[in-house]
């Protein structure tokens, strides 16, 4: 909450904290491995341990030489870390993450990153960006455990839509018969991999090659295939929109 942010802040002022940088937020929550991850789930048993988990991070964050300030009320924990982009962030997450589970095998973390770049001091925006990437996060279940503020909002949508028969069927109609054609392909062309890998790639054809190791024509093949089965054209941004929804909808990529 707002009052615990405060609180954060001014602790970090009284240790001399460099408040002059940016810091991105980053919440997570603990949930016992193999469970669904529900808010009567949280476990409070690991209240004993909150300290040993604070210095655990506390002593990543200086080893490797980062700015951060870390907190915990309500079962979620919240750290600012001075860091000024997703890669970064991610590499030490990941670090710490390592850290966590080979003290607490048991558990397992979910967590949410606020905006990248951060905002200048913005500290409560980064605060409930952070806490709404984790709610999508959580409710979503994704294996990777973890989402950015940017990419969380495409997931809310897709998680939200994965419970409307409907849209899945049209999904379904429009991508059936690509799955039939991979189904049935003994030439190994792939072509739901290449138009996710095309979606990914953001519509670029020469980087899609480069990224599947194909030569460009091969590519524009695939790519005249995928228009013929889907009845969508790849240079029309509605069908695109509706491509990678559908994609996304189905393949949760």
């Amino acid at each position: 909450n707002e009052e615990n942010i405060d609180k954060l802040i001014i602790d970090g002022q009284n240790l001399d904290f460099n408040l002059d940088i940016s810091y991105i937020g980053v919440t997570f929550r603990i949930f016992p491995d193999g469970s669904a991850p529900t808010d009567d789930l949280s476990i409070p048993s690991y209240t004993t341990a909150l300290p040993i988990i604070e210095n655990l991070i506390l002593a990543e964050g200086k080893l490797e030489n980062v700015n951060l300030m870390i907190t915990f009320n309500d079962g979620i924990f919240l750290m600012y870390i001075g860091l000024k982009d997703t890669l970064s962030v991610n590499k030490f997450l990941d670090r710490l993450e390592a850290l966590l589970l080979n003290e607490y095998p048991e558990y397992r973390f979910f967590w949410g990153i606020g905006e990248v770049p951060p905002k200048e001091r913005g500290f409560s925006q980064q605060y409930k960006k952070a806490l709404f990437a984790l709610e999508q996060c959580i409710d979503s279940n994704l294996p990777e455990r973890r989402l950015t503020y940017k990419d969380s909002r495409i997931t809310g949508l897709i998680y939200h839509a994965s419970g409307n028969e409907q849209l899945k069927d049209q999904a379904q109609q429009t991508l059936g018969k690509i799955f039939e054609n991979d189904k049935n392909n003994t030439l190994g062309m792939n072509l739901m991999q290449t138009l996710t890998t095309f979606l990914k790639c953001n519509y670029n054809a020469s980087l899609t090659a480069r990224e599947l190791h194909l030569h460009r024509q091969s590519l524009l093949y695939r790519l005249e295939k995928i228009e013929q089965l889907t009845e969508c054209s790849l240079s029309n941004h509605d069908d695109l929109f509706l491509l990678e929804f559908y994609s996304r909808l189905l393949l949760k990529f």
